[in-house]
C-alpha cells in the first residue's frame, strides 16, 4: 500500500475538515459547559438530539511509587504485575538492558505545515452567542457526526499506510502539506528482565504497575484499599464536563458493567 491515498485524503481537504470538526467542537462544548453550570444542573438529557452533558468529581493521587513497589514485592507481586519505562532508566542503566526491550508498536504521525492554521471566527456561520442551548447543542451534534466519520477514515489510512514499502527507504516523508513520519512508541521491559540484570533498587525505583493487572489483584485479596490509601495522598480535586452522545454513554457503561463483572468473579476465586 502506497501512501498515495493518504496524501489525497489531506491534498483534497478532508484533514482539514477533520480539523475543523473537531474546533467546533471544543468551542461548543466549552460554552454548552459554562450555560450549564450557570443553570446549576448536574446533569442534562437532550433525548431528542441523542446527547448528554454532566458534570462530575475526579480525584488526583499523589503515590509514594517506591513504598508502593516494596509492598508489592514484599508480597510477591512487582514482578507479575509492573512494567519498566525506558524514559525512567539511567543512560548507563539503558546500555546494560537494551537487548530485552519489548518489541515497539510503530504508528504513522503527520505533521501539518503552516496552512492547517484554523481561524475559530470562520467556523460558524452564525453567532452562537445569540443561539439558544438546545442550538448549540444540535450543532455539537452535527459537528460529532462528521467529525466520528472523518476520524474513523483517517485512522483506516493511517493504519493502511503504515505498511508501505515506502517506508524502507525512509521514515519519514515530506510533502507540500507537511510531513509523515513512522514514529516508534515507547520502549518498556519486562521487570523481571530487569531485575536479573540492574537488580532490585533499580527495579524498586522505577517500577509502574498496569493497572488493570492491579486491579485484578486487588480483586482477588491480594493488595487491600487500606493499604494503598497508607501510600496516596489526593492533591486535586478536578471538576470535569463530559458531553457525549448517550450511545457512546451507554457503550462507556457496558464497558465499566464488564469489568466490575470481571472483577467480581476474581473475588471469589
Amino acid at each position: 500500500m502506497s501512501l498515495t491515498e493518504i496524501k489525497k485524503f489531506i491534498h483534497e481537504g478532508s484533514y482539514m475538515k477533520l480539523k475543523c470538526e473537531m474546533e467546533k467542537l471544543r468551542v461548543l462544548k466549552n460554552m454548552i459547559r459554562t450555560e450549564q453550570d450557570e443553570l446549576n444542573l448536574k446533569r442534562i438529557v437532550w433525548k431528542e438530539l441523542g446527547v448528554v452533558g454532566e458534570f462530575e468529581t475526579i480525584k488526583q493521587y499523589s503515590y509514594d511509587q517506591r513504598e508502593i513497589n516494596v509492598l508489592l514485592n514484599d508480597l510477591g507481586l512487582l514482578q507479575l504485575i509492573t512494567f519498566i519505562r525506558h524514559d525512567e532508566l539511567m543512560p548507563e542503566e539503558k546500555k546494560r538492558i537494551k537487548d530485552i526491550q519489548y518489541p515497539s508498536e510503530l504508528y504513522l504521525k503527520f505533521s501539518p505545515g503552516k496552512n492547517f492554521n484554523i481561524e475559530t471566527t470562520a467556523l460558524f456561520d452564525r453567532n452562537l452567542n445569540q443561539i439558544s442551548m438546545l442550538e448549540k447543542v444540535a450543532l455539537w451534534k452535527e459537528a460529532y457526526d462528521k467529525f466520528s466519520f472523518l476520524k474513523i477514515s483517517w485512522k483506516k489510512l493511517r493504519i493502511k499506510a503504515q505498511f508501505s514499502d515506502e517506508w524502507k527507504k525512509s521514515k519519514k516523508h515530506s510533502f507540500d502539506h507537511g510531513t509523515l513520519s513512522i514514529i516508534e512508541s515507547p520502549l518498556t521491559y519486562r521487570t523481571d528482565k530487569v531485575f536479573d540484570t540492574l537488580g532490585i533498587e533499580t527495579v524498586l525505583r522505577t517500577a509502574r504497575a498496569d493497572s488493570m493487572r492491579f486491579l485484578e489483584f486487588s480483586a482477588r485479596g491480594f493488595i487491600s484499599k487500606q493499604e494503598i490509601n497508607k501510600l496516596r495522598k489526593v492533591i486535586n480535586v478536578k471538576r470535569r464536563y463530559l458531553l457525549m452522545t448517550i450511545q457512546k454513554e451507554n457503550r462507556k457503561k457496558e464497558g465499566w458493567y464488564l469489568k466490575l463483572t470481571h472483577l467480581s468473579k476474581l473475588s471469589q476465586l
